[in-house]
């Protein structure tokens, strides 16, 4: 049976999510703060398939390079976002916390690519905006539907545009276009903040109506 878990790191509150068959876990977004994770991993007795990432900034990547070291696994992400990481160890100082191993990029996502965890499909949805290289992972069928949406979608809002690499018009068209087009059923998990429904977004969300 598949479960979906979450560890929120960093002073950020960044939600890291931990989606696991009882044995291994896909970590997304693994932000920081890796004792955390590591301890919920070690409590569980999981090992790690591999990492995926919603985008590239500092406060979702900090801690990939030290789960690539403990549990050798892969990290995966949009192409685009790949800049980004280079400059995530400076960016960190700035807000008061760093991390010393940085992450290595094993493979690229892109959109409709259909990652397979153990029988579980997870698809990408690249939704650039936040940043360019943004993408959503949906996984699941029937009553059992999730969004990881990291900083695009959140409980009636938007991921920040106005930073470097980011632009308003496409979270807009990526929101209406690629997620609102979903089931109203999905669940929607972000990068911070508490969890919703496409259902819910498309009625409640000031920023983008459906």
């Amino acid at each position: 049976m598949f479960k979906l878990d979450f560890v929120a790191v960093t002073p950020l509150m960044e939600n890291t999510y931990i989606y696991h068959d009882g044995k291994e876990a896909v970590l997304f977004d693994p932000g920081g703060d890796f004792h955390k994770i590591d301890a919920f991993l070690e409590k569980n007795n999981l090992t790690v398939h591999s990492i995926l990432n919603t985008h590239g900034h500092f406060d979702h990547i900090g801690a990939v390079g030290e789960v690539q070291k403990k549990y050798g696994c892969k990290f995966y992400i949009h192409k685009n976002d790949e800049p980004l990481i280079g400059d995530a160890k400076a960016i960190s100082k700035m807000y008061g916390w760093k991390y010393d191993i940085e992450p290595k990029v094993d493979g690229y996502l892109n959109d409709g690519d259909k990652i397979d965890f153990n029988g579980k499909d997870i698809t990408v949805i690249h939704t650039p905006g936040h940043t360019m290289g943004c993408v959503s992972f949906l996984i699941g069928e029937n009553d059992d539907k999730i969004l990881i949406s990291g900083d695009t979608l959140f409980h009636e809002s938007i991921g920040r545009t106005d930073l470097e690499q980011s632009d308003h018009p496409s979270i807009i068209k990526s929101i209406k276009e690629k997620l609102y087009t979903l089931d109203e059923d999905v669940t929607v998990y972000p990068g911070h903040g508490q969890k919703s429904s496409i259902g819910h977004e498309k009625v409640h969300n000031p920023f983008v109506k459906g």
